[in-house]
This record gives structure tokens, sequence and C-alpha cells, in this order.
């Protein structure tokens, strides 16, 4: 997370830093959410160790590609200061 924090904090102008920073918290408690209930409708108990990382692993390369093809998008972009006003082009 301090990665994270990091580089948000080099990108995303100070008004709306806080914003990003509670959507990555509501995504986070999402899929932690909806991998319970996948988890429960599978009979895998959180014991279950091997069943539970092979699901997280599975849930994590459909999620994380579309997230890996924003963040490499915006990598290409170029880079602004993270207090200067965005201006339409």
């Amino acid at each position: 997370m301090p990665g994270l924090k990091a580089a948000l904090d080099e990108r995303v102008p100070a008004r709306g830093r806080a914003t990003m920073l509670s959507a990555g918290g509501l995504f986070n408690s999402l899929a932690s959410g909806v991998g319970l209930y996948v988890m429960g409708a599978l009979g895998l108990g959180l014991a279950d160790v091997r069943g539970v990382w092979t699901l997280a692993a599975a849930g994590t390369v459909p999620a994380g590609t579309p997230a890996a093809r924003c963040c490499l998008r915006s990598l290409r972009s170029p880079a602004r200061m993270a207090d200067e006003p965005v201006t339409a082009p």
C-alpha cells in the first residue's frame, strides 16, 4: 500500500487524492466481499488454504488485467505535477 500511496501522491492533484484513496478502499472491500460469497457458493472454508489461494489467483487475473492496462496507459501520457491544475487541451 505505501507504493500505491506514493504513486497517487505524485500523479493525483491534492483535491482529488482522498477520493482516489476512498475509491480504492471501496473496490478492495467489494472484491473481498464478492470473494467470500464465491467461496461460500463453492463450499470453500477459510481454512482451505489451497482453495482460497487458487480462487484468489483466478480472480486476480481477470480483474488485474484491465487495471494494469489503465496503469500502463497513464504511464504513457505526459506526467504532470500533482498540484498542477488540469486544463482541457
